[in-house]
């Protein structure tokens, strides 16, 4: 019995870490084929745009998903529904927000020429803003191991049916192309996540309103690290984009996730659990 419990208690951990570093090495596989498939300049635009999303979804709540989570926590604890389901829903729809924010930007930067990757970068960071806002809703109704599958390894898992498809079948594959399919898988899991948490906050019952200042105010200096720290990281890829072109940063940026495989250190990978 002892060891039954013990496994019963770490298999949330387990399920996380899996789906994390498994997450690491199908993002690296993609960028592979992508590496043989694209124009080095695409692919290098692909790898740039990667970083630009990946940086941006954080602070595209404002901190309501990190600050949701808290609050429901604390709600739960005091046996607060009402106001538990009311943080959980300002979770989802500050992703949704975020989601309808970058498809306007999308829009717009698609009607500027040469613009096209800018307007499927913008719609790429929405859709993960989206997907991490479920995640967080997961999280924040005690569904550890759901929000660790949904954010760790959807987002990976949803560019071997997008992205990868795109990259082997098209007689001329581009950036702003598959940079639209790694918008398309992660709006596809971001949904997904979003109607599991939605459904599995109802046996809380009628949310009370919960207030988005105070949500963004608690999340958003821990949101503001989180963009801080993945900005470092990839400011070394941006700034050889910036002074030597994109197709020698797409190979810093792919160095860089060889580093993240080898080291783990996943600093612009983590939810954030109270």
């Amino acid at each position: 019995m002892p060891v039954r419990l013990s496994v019963s208690a770490a298999a949330p951990v387990l399920v996380t870490i899996a789906g994390r570093y498994g997450s690491i090495l199908v993002v690296f596989a993609v960028l592979a084929i992508l590496a043989r498939r694209l124009p080095l300049a695409d692919y290098g635009e692909f790898v740039l745009a990667y970083g630009v999303a990946a940086t941006l979804y954080f602070l595209s709540g404002f901190g309501i998903p990190d600050g949701g989570v808290r609050v429901a926590a604390e709600a739960l604890a005091r046996g607060e529904r009402a106001r538990a389901a009311g943080a959980v829903r300002g979770i989802l729809v500050s992703g949704l927000l975020s989601l309808g924010a970058a498809v306007a930007i999308a829009v717009v930067m698609a009607l500027v020429p040469g613009r096209g990757v800018v307007a499927a970068t913008a719609l790429w960071a929405g859709t993960w803003a989206l997907l991490f806002a479920a995640a967080q809703a997961l999280l924040a109704l005690g569904r550890t191991r759901a929000a660790g599958l949904f954010f760790y390894a959807a987002g990976g898992a949803s560019m071997l049916v997008t992205v990868v498809p795109y990259a082997l079948l098209a007689s001329g594959p581009g950036a702003s192309g598959a940079i639209l399919c790694a918008a398309l898988g992660y709006g596809l899991a971001a949904g997904v996540g979003a109607l599991l948490a939605a459904i599995s906050a109802r046996p809380l019952g009628p949310a009370e309103p919960s207030g988005f200042g105070l949500l963004a105010g608690t999340g958003l200096p821990f949101a503001a690290t989180r963009v801080v720290q993945t900005a470092l990281v990839w400011s070394v890829p941006w700034a050889i984009g910036f002074f030597h072109g994109a197709a020698e940063a797409g190979l810093v940026g792919t160095a860089l996730r060889v580093a993240v495989i080898v080291s783990v250190s996943g600093c612009s990978d983590d939810l954030y659990v109270w």
